[in-house]
């Protein structure tokens, strides 16, 4: 796969859901601050991290709620 680069941006941002392919990788990694990539878990941590930022439209389309998860003790400690 070959990047055009004869448009070019300030900055681009490329997400693939399932990952992506060695050669890509290769390709964009002396672009780090042209392009971006992200993959499912970049999706949902930076969603996750920038909810509160988000307009009251887009997070009734996706409603979420903050919950609380008690950590479990490592075994071997006492608490």
């Amino acid at each position: 796969m070959t990047l055009a680069r004869e448009n070019t941006l300030a900055q681009g941002l490329l997400v693939s859901w399932g990952g992506f392919a060695a050669p890509l990788l290769n390709e964009v990694r002396h672009l780090h601050f042209e392009i971006r990539l992200w993959d499912a878990g970049d999706v949902v941590a930076n969603l996750l991290r920038r909810y509160d930022q988000l307009s009251p439209g887009i997070q009734a389309e996706l409603p979420l709620k903050r919950i609380w998860v008690r950590v479990p003790e490592a075994s071997g400690e006492e608490g």
